[in-house]
């Protein structure tokens, strides 16, 4: 079932707009991890519940999709995460004696992994309008994220530099959508511009870039190294492919360096100076005793290595302090830890089916894959994105453009 969009000969499925719902939900409401629910909380997951239908997670969790006689690899693997990770994490939990609301705090965003084999189904023949829905939704989630910060601490672009600002609780600049944002709007900002050399795609390109500098801004002024690092080399890499001496290259990069020249000016050189700076204060942020930590744990006996300590459990971790948490800022020690590496073997299976696609992806929408890169790489390698709704989209949206229909089209 289908609406139609507001571009002409457009039509979005209702799935996606349920997604786009929630999604406008979590970023004017809500937050990457809000510490505890509350009605747009509820809201944001009866959208999704809506946006993933009743059945297909019915036969996702009772392995009936295994049954289908269209299955795909990464349908085949969240059933095989399912099998050997979740399932297996809540018998562990349950036997050491966790509390309950640890258990649901792990297992709960646990779910929006597996969005993208719910949605991409959903999607139907309209793969690409929802793929261009979901993308627009999840960029206003970041660009709403910067701007809240930005009127929390009452400052603005021309503070950056000044020194590292502060972020506080809900940590707003966590989520995996401020980077996707600052790329997504800039690409689209540049594409505006270009092909539209009236007055009006002018003023709607430069409105774009203005918002992606929003973003990039508030990553730069809370010293957010490597979604800023990340997020420019994309950037980078989308103005190479773009400027190719033409009228509209020449056209995109008067803006593109005017934009920069009015409103960071000698910001950008500053902020580096202040990432530089921390990376020699904080290093790394001592991830790798963190790694170590969670090793020396799993391997405190075979069961625990193969199984993990369930969901719920917790590991004394370098990287927070030497304090005791319940997570950790790797994927994969993450799932190490709570699921061992039968558990680890499962997800990794599945998370692989998914970024198995990027080659498709890039074929078919080069753009977004460059949107999403940094997120991606953040969320797997650096911090605890993985947890936040953002990410599942970001997974959802990389299937999406994988999509054969897609593929033929471009």
């Amino acid at each position: 079932m289908v609406l139609r969009a507001f571009l002409p000969g457009r039509s979005v499925p209702v799935a996606a707009m349920a997604i786009g719902a929630a999604l406008a939900v979590y970023g004017l409401a809500s937050a990457p991890a809000p510490p505890s629910p509350g009605i747009a909380e509820a809201l944001i997951g009866l959208f999704l519940i809506a946006g993933a239908g009743l059945a297909r997670p019915l036969w996702l969790g009772s392995f009936y999709l295994l049954r289908s006689p269209d299955l795909r690899p990464s349908e085949a693997g969240a059933c095989l995460a399912l099998l050997l990770a979740v399932w297996p994490g809540l018998l562990s939990g349950l036997a050491r004696g966790w509390p309950y609301a640890e258990m649901a705090r792990d297992l709960l965003p646990l779910a929006f992994l597996f969005l993208p084999v719910l949605v991409r189904y959903r999607a139907g023949a309209e793969t690409e309008a929802a793929l261009d829905a979901i993308a627009w939704a999840l960029a206003g989630v970041g660009l709403a994220y910067a701007l809240r910060w930005w009127v929390d601490l009452n400052a603005s672009l021309r503070t950056i530099g000044a020194a590292a600002l502060i972020e506080k609780p809900p940590f707003l600049l966590k989520s995996a959508a401020l980077p996707f944002a600052s790329v997504w709007l800039f690409a689209r900002g540049l594409e505006k511009v270009g092909s539209n050399v009236r007055i009006g795609g002018i003023v709607v390109g430069s409105a774009l870039m203005v918002a992606s500098f929003s973003c990039l801004g508030a990553l730069a002024g809370a010293v957010h190294r490597a979604g800023l690092i990340l997020s420019c080399g994309s950037i980078l890499i989308i103005l190479v492919r773009y400027f190719d001496g033409s009228a509209k290259g020449r056209l995109g990069a008067t803006v593109v360096l005017s934009m920069l020249g009015l409103l960071w000016g000698e910001a950008v050189s500053v902020s580096a100076d202040l990432a530089m700076e921390k990376t020699r204060a904080v290093g790394v942020n001592n991830r790798l005793g963190e790694l170590m930590a969670v090793i020396r744990q799993a391997a405190a006996d075979p069961l625990s290595f193969l199984f993990g300590y369930g969901w719920g459990g917790m590991v004394r971790s370098p990287a927070a302090g030497d304090i005791v948490i319940s997570y950790t800022h790797n994927f994969a020690t993450y799932m190490l830890l709570k699921t061992g590496a039968v558990g680890l073997l499962g997800m990794g299976a599945y998370v692989a089916t998914i970024l198995a696609r990027l080659p498709h992806a890039w074929r078919a929408r080069p753009d977004l894959v460059l949107a999403l890169a940094p997120s991606l790489l953040i969320g797997l390698l650096l911090h605890t994105t993985y947890k936040y709704l953002c990410f599942g989209i970001v997974l959802t949206l990389l299937l999406l453009a994988s999509e054969p229909a897609l593929h033929r089209k471009g």
